[in-house]
């Protein structure tokens, strides 16, 4: 069998317009999160953008928009702190391995 590399070309303005369905959904995640958090009388000091969320400008528009906050943090090494933390979590469930409780602290 041969292989074929596929290759394809977006602009920004394309791939948003074909992915505004998505992006409407992850609109009303956050607003139903915010809401949440509110009637918990939760707050949070920053928001922090791990994966390939920081590399889509509209998503990061959208988080902005929702939680009214001026600006997103992506001060983590973003793609490592994912794998990091479903590490810690396989860990967690395994009936092999024994995990501390972890707090995160600033």
């Amino acid at each position: 069998m041969e292989d074929e590399d596929l290759s394809v070309t977006f602009k920004r303005d394309q791939f948003e317009e074909l992915m505004a369905p998505l992006f409407k959904q992850f609109e009303e995640f956050f607003t139903r999160f915010q809401d949440r958090l509110t009637k918990l009388n939760l707050t949070f000091s920053s928001i922090e953008l791990v994966g390939g969320s920081v590399r889509i400008p509209k998503l990061q528009d959208t988080i902005m928009n929702v939680f009214k906050v001026t600006e997103i943090k992506k001060t983590l090494l973003f793609d490592e702190c994912i794998a990091q933390g479903a590490t810690i979590q396989s860990a967690t469930v395994s009936p092999f391995m024994s995990v501390n409780s972890t707090k995160l602290k600033d």
